[in-house]
């Protein structure tokens, strides 16, 4: 772990890598059956259905796994997202927003460095952040995510990844098709 600051402390390349060779290593289509296998290969811990606690060295460790119900009756993983940084939770906002804002290039350049490629694009809707487009064949994509008080990294499957990228082109949000 590294402190960028303080009170803000992010994990190190060394710490994520074998994390993010693990999530990008997934094909795109994951049966949903298939998580509890992937959170032992990372040594994490599964609590309840998607949910569980990471054994990244930040003070709040729970991820989350999202699954889509298909047509044919079957659930895939279609995201998982964690924390990478401290969540702040003394001081003010606006103090929070500082270390984040700091925090966040030295993550960036991390993850750029695990994936061999500078961000693809920026976030154009919900959490600021950097997007990693996934070459094909894996596809999908890698956010880093800068909250309130806390950086997140979610890795995204490639289906999912293409209808956003297809909302984007029609300007809309990525829920915004799905309601």
């Amino acid at each position: 772990m590294a402190a960028v600051t303080p009170d803000l402390h992010i994990v190190t390349y060394e710490e994520l890598k074998p994390v993010l060779d693990v999530l990008v290593g997934l094909p795109d289509h994951v049966p949903w059956v298939e998580l509890s296998s992937i959170v032992d290969r990372l040594g994490w811990t599964l609590r309840t259905a998607g949910v569980g606690r990471t054994t990244l060295p930040v003070n709040l460790t729970m991820f989350m796994a999202g699954g889509m119900n298909m047509e044919d009756g079957s659930r895939e993983l279609v995201s998982v997202d964690f924390l990478v940084s401290d969540t702040l939770y003394d001081g003010s906002k606006a103090s929070w927003k500082r270390a984040v804002e700091r925090a966040f290039p030295v993550m960036r350049d991390v993850v750029s460095r695990i994936l061999g490629f500078e961000p693809t694009r920026e976030r154009p809707w919900g959490l600021p952040g950097s997007t990693w487009d996934l070459p094909k064949p894996r596809g999908g994509q890698v956010d880093l995510l800068r909250g309130q008080s806390s950086l997140t990294v979610y890795v995204q499957a490639e289906w999912v990844t293409d209808l956003e990228l297809a909302q984007i082109r029609h300007g809309r949000p990525f829920d915004d098709g799905l309601r």
